[in-house]
């Protein structure tokens, strides 16, 4: 099992794509914690922090890598996902990310997290009870090849996260907070 570290290496020796699936209903980040509970008490983002990721996103995307994320929303958005669309995707799609957001109910199976790096390598990562990172396994060519072919699939009928967000505008913080 890969760790954090040698996760990222790998994602970082991609040069051509990054496919990521963002299926989790939660992830147990004590970073996003705090940014949630900000974003609830109506601040507004730590953009120093958040600047960081958009750099890294940034230097991908000049070296001629595609990023491509799909994000599987539940509905209603729990609180950390209605942050993410406000303080996070919108900042990464100007970066050059391509997002785009997936609605299901909490009833549809869909496959766990992964990547698929420069289309051929496939990462599923792994993660606890509690939403806490785990490790990442790197999969067998058999499952690779489907995965891949899912990511495609996946990519092809999500939605542009900015159409989507566009589309509901009950989610945004102004609308729940009255």
């Amino acid at each position: 099992m890969l760790n954090l570290a040698r996760l990222s290496e790998l994602i970082d020796s991609a040069q051509e794509s990054i496919f990521r699936l963002e299926a989790q209903p939660s992830y147990n980040v004590t970073a996003a914690d705090r940014d949630v509970a900000r974003y609830l008490a109506g601040e507004g983002p730590d953009m120093e922090r958040k600047q960081k990721w958009i750099d890294v996103l940034r230097a991908r995307v000049a070296r001629g890598v595609q990023l491509r994320h799909v994000r599987v929303l539940r509905l209603p958005p729990s609180d950390y996902d209605r942050m993410v669309c406000e303080w996070s995707y919108p900042h990464y799609i100007e970066a050059g990310q391509g997002i785009r957001i997936q609605e299901t109910d909490n009833h549809l199976a869909l496959r766990a997290d992964f990547y698929v790096l420069d289309s051929s390598v496939v990462v599923g990562l792994v993660y606890g009870n509690d939403g806490g990172f785990v490790g990442a396994v790197r999969r067998d060519a058999k499952t690779n090849g489907n995965d891949r072919a899912y990511a495609d699939e996946l990519w092809s009928q999500a939605e542009p996260f900015t159409q989507w967000w566009t589309a509901h505008p009950e989610y945004h913080r102004q609308a729940t907070a009255r």
